[in-house]
């Protein structure tokens, strides 16, 4: 028997891949999957290696990027491959049904608050109900109660994300994403069509003041509020103990450079997925994707210590066009494809490193964001 925590789409893929070997049940907290609204929705042309993209969750596809530099000079990518905007609910929603298709069973109004661990593991639920599993998965997000239940919570590092859905008074690019660069974090413009888009920014404080500056930018109307809490990625989190496991945002597989969340949880669901039919090490199986998970926290602490200036000079490097190649023609999920080549090239992009000393020296290691405790 196996129990996951959260019908998220992390929890829903892997639930739809261990079905078809195991029996699953899937435990979700609220009475509707899909909702509330917690993503952006932005998947990068890597997410069609692990599924496929269907019509009845499809939003729209785009193909190009404008970065603003904090003094609003801009760059444009095109990237290598479209990037796909989901509907949430309807994206979250088919796995579900796919899942359910392979025999899972689902059970909604079950907020998880607890187990004890005998010879198996017993639930606890704040509706009183109990259950009975040999195997648990907590995929229920960033403040993850399985990753409390079993002592593996640890101390974790996070960023806010605010977003609003808002039709404009004015007509935009659908085939482009803006992402801009304010003293902290970072911001974006993704659209659905050439008059909808999902606004938003991921911070560690003052959230509304950033928020309220990157909405300021357009004129609009808000269609929807959506707002959540992004968990940073860091190596020292325990991601299995006994036949306990974190996926997805429990387990902090997010980018830290850009919030990206959806790829690394549905890579990870099927590496958790092959190490429980195989009775393997998930840590283990996770090695490719931790490295990439690292190098961009690694990035993000850099650009954390980064003042206006020196972002207004990493987008006049990266305006090369032999570095604008580069980037062109790699996925942002995979930063260890890009790095050391623009490094060759480009050897004035070292000074942005030396920004990480402070976390290569044990005597000066230092953070700018307080690890939040939930």
């Amino acid at each position: 028997m196996i129990s996951i925590i959260g019908a998220g789409p992390a929890g829903n893929y892997a639930a739809s891949l261990l079905a078809k070997h195991d029996k699953v049940h899937v435990y979700e907290d609220h009475n509707e999957i899909g909702r509330p609204i917690q993503c952006t929705g932005l998947l990068t042309s890597n997410i069609e290696n692990i599924v496929p993209i269907k019509q009845e969750f499809l939003v729209n596809k785009i193909g190009n990027a404008r970065i603003f530099a904090p003094n609003q000079e801009c760059i444009d990518f095109k990237l290598r491959k479209k990037n796909y905007v989901v509907d949430r609910q309807l994206f979250d929603g088919y796995f579900a049904s796919l899942a359910e298709s392979n025999g899972a069973v689902y059970h909604l109004n079950h907020r998880f608050t607890g187990c004890s661990i005998n010879q198996s593991i017993k639930l606890k639920f704040s509706n009183g109900n109990t259950a009975e599993t040999d195997i648990l998965i907590g995929a229920d997000g960033p403040r993850s109660e399985v990753a409390k239940s079993a002592g593996i919570f640890g101390s974790r590092r996070f960023m806010i994300g605010a977003q609003a859905r808002v039709r404009l008074n004015e007509k935009i690019d659908p085939d482009l994403i803006e992402f801009h660069l304010p003293e902290q974090g970072f911001g974006w413009l993704v659209p659905e069509d050439d008059k909808i888009a999902r606004i938003g920014v991921g911070v560690y404080t003052n959230t509304k003041k950033y928020f309220d500056e990157m909405l300021g930018r357009y004129k609009y109307k808000i269609l929807e509020w959506q707002s959540g809490v992004i968990p940073l990625y860091d190596r020292s989190i325990k991601v299995e103990k006994d036949n306990i496991f974190l996926l997805g945002d429990a387990a902090a597989q997010v980018k830290a450079t850009t919030a990206g969340g959806l790829v690394p949880a549905f890579a990870a669901a099927k590496e958790l997925s092959i190490a429980i039919k195989n009775n393997e090490s998930y840590s283990k199986r996770l090695k490719k994707l931790n490295l990439e998970l690292w190098l961009s926290l690694l990035m993000r602490k850099a650009m954390d210590r980064f003042s206006q200036h020196d972002y207004n000079s990493l987008l006049r490097l990266c305006s090369q066009p032999r570095i604008k190649r580069i980037i062109e023609n790699t996925d942002r999920d995979y930063p260890s494809r890009f790095i050391f080549k623009t490094l060759l090239l480009e050897p004035r992009f070292l000074r942005f490193g030396l920004k990480l000393i402070p976390d290569l020296i044990p005597q000066y290691r230092a953070y700018p964001s307080k690890p939040v405790q939930p």
